[in-house]
């Protein structure tokens, strides 16, 4: 067994946090031309080295990280070399921020959009949109089952959404986001009709998944959001709509399970 699948049985870790794992795991030992655990600190940071951009050498540095910690391995090189890049990170962020300035569409454009998607009766598009737009979504948090009952949501790792109809409302639970690990289960209550509506009409014609493919929950974000700019950039754009009201900011961080910081650090276009 390898330290990967020993790491993995050491302790509980959601669904899409082994995959990331494995995902960057796989990749670095390609890289590697071996198991990590075989590999010398020096040999994991020239391997990351080979990676396209810093984003993508933070990520194979932070599974190597957690492969020597486990095995009680040396990793202050490995550790040293992921902090040094961090200052890396934020200047790539804010170049990418630079050169989006003034690009990305109003946060109105984004409304009539999602407007038009349910005009067009694309319920898909138009669920992916509100939760983008409204409570703040990534990706991996429009990975929901859509069930009758609270008592059907019985997996921890699992974003459920049901129709309370006594209470004439959508309750939405993410177990499963990025930062699950920090703010715990979140559950939002909405009861925008529109939105109960295209609930209804899209499980009665596409049943009780919103993403037919998790494995390729990217491409079906982009493909509903205006221009398929993306996510990242719907968030942005509310981000920057609301950039002078800080109570407004301190509830779409909320809402997103972030911080203040991390929103000016990341998704301010005016950081820079």
């Amino acid at each position: 067994m390898s330290a990967f699948d020993n790491l993995i049985n050491s302790k509980e870790f959601s669904k899409y946090t082994i995959k990331s794992y494995k995902t960057q795991y796989n990749k670095l030992t390609k890289k590697l031309g071996k198991n990590i655990e075989d590999a010398t600190e020096k040999e994991v940071i020239e391997a990351s080295l080979t990676e396209p951009n810093i984003n993508t050498q933070q990520a194979v540095l932070n599974i190597a990280l957690v492969i020597k910690r486990f095995l009680k391995q040396p990793s202050d090189e490995i550790e040293l070399k992921r902090d040094g890049n961090k200052e890396g990170v934020k200047s790539h962020v804010k170049a990418e921020n630079i050169k989006k300035e003034g690009t990305l569409p109003p946060l109105d454009a984004l409304f009539n959009h999602m407007d038009s998607t349910l005009e067009k009766g694309e319920y898909r598009n138009f669920i992916i949109n509100y939760l983008l737009i409204n409570l703040n979504t990534r990706n991996q948090d429009l990975n929901i089952e859509f069930i009758d009952n609270k008592k059907d949501a019985t997996d921890k790792d699992t974003n459920y959404m049901w129709v309370d109809r006594r209470a004439g409302k959508i309750v939405y639970t993410r177990n499963a986001y990025k930062t699950a690990g920090t703010y715990g289960a979140k559950t939002d209550i909405i009861k925008d009709s529109d939105f109960m509506d295209a609930i209804k009409k899209y499980r009665k014609a596409d049943g009780n998944k919103l993403i037919p493919n998790e494995n390729n929950t990217g491409h079906w974000v982009e493909v509903a959001t205006l221009d398929k700019i993306g996510s990242g950039n719907y968030y942005k754009i509310v981000v920057n709509a609301f950039k002078n009201d800080l109570q407004k900011l301190k509830q779409i961080a909320e809402k997103r399970g972030s911080s203040l910081d991390t929103l000016a650090e990341h998704y301010d276009i005016d950081n820079k």
